[in-house]
């Protein structure tokens, strides 16, 4: 018995049918009602693939005239694997991807992009999310519930923006089949958005001479200045400050506090004005 190996000019086929059983009197001949096995091991190759078995033998009568006689059968398989991935991004608006600012409170989405980067359909596919979000599926199947390579599934989830930092991670999970064997997979992609959530706080106080607080006792006609801090209490810097006051006629001016010269109120700095 002897084998072709497989498309003419493959690498790797190099195996030769070994016997295993079934000549039953051990007489080394394939007498007529025996099946003889014969068994070759490789390992299986990516696409469409085939192959020939041949089994020849002879016979000599009694008058020494001989005579061969063979017969083939063809096997193929296609050799293939299925390979799930998953691609997750923070939407806000029209702007999409990892690592976004968003306005606390703001509603938002996430879109998930899941696709099959192997040659065999996939199964039973599931998107699910590590805080619980809900996910809804929005397109891409053909009708047949398998994820095919020629496809990209989409899904969809939203929700609002928190403040800080945030990160969810999707999965994505399903099945194949080979041979009756069923095959898990999954992959999984993680997004995240920095929630902001800007605030400033301003503090006013009256100055006479060397005293300052709140409720002085001022002579009236004296001279005297309001003085202004101004701080961040959000976490994100803040641009554009401007200071007024209720009392019309009041010139207020900066007087220091941008540390780094930036023309932003960072978290750590006070801006002061004064008035007067």
């Amino acid at each position: 018995v002897v084998d072709d190996n497989g498309t003419p000019g493959s690498p790797g086929d190099d195996f030769s049918p070994i016997y295993q059983s079934g000549d039953l009197n051990s007489d080394g001949k394939l007498d007529p009602g025996e099946k003889w096995v014969y068994r070759a091991d490789g390992t299986a190759k990516a696409g469409t693939y085939a192959n020939r078995g041949t089994a020849s033998g002879s016979y000599t009568d009694s008058a020494s005239h001989s005579l061969t006689v063979s017969n083939f059968d063809d096997s193929g398989y296609f050799g293939g694997t299925a390979t799930i991935s998953i691609e997750k991004n923070t939407v806000d608006g029209a702007t999409q991807g990892d690592g976004l600012s968003i306005l606390t409170g703001e509603g938002i989405k996430w879109s998930y992009r899941v696709r099959n980067l192997g040659t065999l359909s996939i199964e039973n596919v599931v998107v699910t999310d590590d805080h619980g979000v809900a996910i809804s599926y929005v397109s891409g199947d053909d009708g047949d519930g398998l994820l095919q390579s020629t496809e990209t599934w989409l899904y969809e989830a939203s929700g609002n923006a928190i403040t800080g930092d945030y990160s969810n991670q999707a999965t994505v999970t399903g099945s194949y089949d080979v041979s009756g064997n069923t095959i898990d997979v999954s992959a999984n992609d993680t997004s995240s958005y920095f929630g902001a959530d800007p605030q400033i706080a301003v503090a006013k106080v009256v100055k006479d001479g060397s005293a300052r607080g709140d409720g002085l006792k001022i002579r009236s006609g004296e001279t005297i200045q309001w003085e202004y801090s101004v701080s961040n209490v959000g976490n994100v810097p803040l641009k554009n400050i401007a200071v007024a006051d209720s009392q019309p006629g009041l010139t207020i001016a900066y007087v220091s506090g941008d540390l780094n010269g930036n023309g932003l109120l960072d978290l750590t700095e006070v801006w002061l004005y004064q008035a007067g």
